[in-house]
């Protein structure tokens, strides 16, 4: 049974969230799922799916892998998925919340999980750069682009290119939401998390 906590001061979108993932699964999905809904973050170690407005977090266990080829030997591994749904209609919302469910509930041991990914519809190109990655996380923790810039022994127009780069894979509408989740990563206390672009 997969055990979901919605995570959010808005009712509407937490009520809403709820019917759709319902929904997705013809109305069968209830037997199977175990709703949590808070105002306020809760430290639950025992849900699969947190969401949290644009972004949702998939705890794995220890035998489960990340995609891309990120390993770690920790027990506990999240990974964090944009769900930003600004320019979606309903259908591509319902569509982000099926492969958030399949990715939750597939089986992610063994070198054929990248596989089962790509089956969902995940595509390399779409994904964040180790560079990216390290922007995003920087950007996160507060740096500015001229700081960054000096870390990674880039130009600033480089940094800015990484930024655009992973704010539109992300699918992030504007700074505040890149930042937010940045810093919700770059904040979270694990050390092993992975990224999935939808």
């Amino acid at each position: 049974m997969l055990k979901i906590l919605i995570v959010s001061d808005d009712v509407y979108f937490m009520k809403g969230l709820e019917s759709l993932i319902f929904e997705v699964n013809g109305g069968l999905i209830k037997k199977r799922i175990n709703f949590v809904m808070s105002r306020k973050y809760v430290a639950s170690n025992d849900a699969n799916i947190i969401f949290r407005g644009c972004l949702a977090s998939v705890r794995m266990k220890k035998k489960e892998c990340l995609w891309p080829s990120e390993m770690s030997a920790s027990n506990n591994m999240t990974l964090h998925i944009p769900f930003s749904c600004h320019d979606d209609n309903l259908q591509g919302i319902m569509g982000k919340i099926k492969k958030l469910l399949l990715i939750a509930s597939m089986d992610h041991s063994g070198s054929a999980a990248r596989e089962k990914y790509k089956s969902i519809g995940l595509k390399d190109f779409m994904q964040l750069s180790t560079t990216e990655s390290k922007v995003m996380l920087l950007i996160g923790e507060g740096h500015n682009t001229e700081l960054i810039s000096k870390m990674l022994n880039r130009s600033e127009k480089t940094i800015n290119t990484h930024y655009r780069n992973a704010s539109r894979k992300l699918g992030m509408v504007n700074r505040i939401e890149f930042y937010r989740c940045a810093s919700f990563i770059a904040n979270s206390g694990s050390k092993n998390w992975s990224i999935i672009c939808l």
